[in-house]
Order: structure tokens, then sequence, then C-alpha cells
């Protein structure tokens, strides 16, 4: 089985998603171009796949912000 690589660019969804996971938000796909929020249901099929491999892979890694 072949792991996918995703643009990690800061703003793109992967990064959005893995943010999310950091900050124990809810798994809501969206990122940012150009300063605009691209919700879900603007998003592509490829960049839903994104975000969420994003978010899982911060939740399965168990780092989060830390609040005190």
């Amino acid at each position: 089985m072949t792991k996918n690589t995703y643009d990690k660019t800061h703003g793109k969804p992967y990064d959005r998603g893995s943010a999310d996971a950091w900050y124990r938000r809810g798994c809501i796909p969206h990122y940012y171009e150009n300063s605009k929020r691209v919700h879900a249901s603007e998003m592509t099929p490829d960049q839903v796949e994104a975000y969420v491999a994003g978010f899982d892979e911060g939740m399965e890694l168990g780092m989060h912000k830390e609040y005190v």
C-alpha cells in the first residue's frame, strides 16, 4: 500500500487539518487561499482527503497544545 504525500504548505488542507488536531478543534475540512477561507463544500475530494489525513495524523501522534 502506498502512502499519499500531501502539500504541507501553511494554509493548505493538510496543514489546516493538522492544526485543528493540534488545537483539539473538530474535524471540519477547510483551508485558506489568498486569505479567504475555503469551506468543505467548495473543496475537491482530494483536498478533503488531505485535510482529513492531516487531522488524523495529528490525532494519532497525540501531540496537542497544552493549555495552562
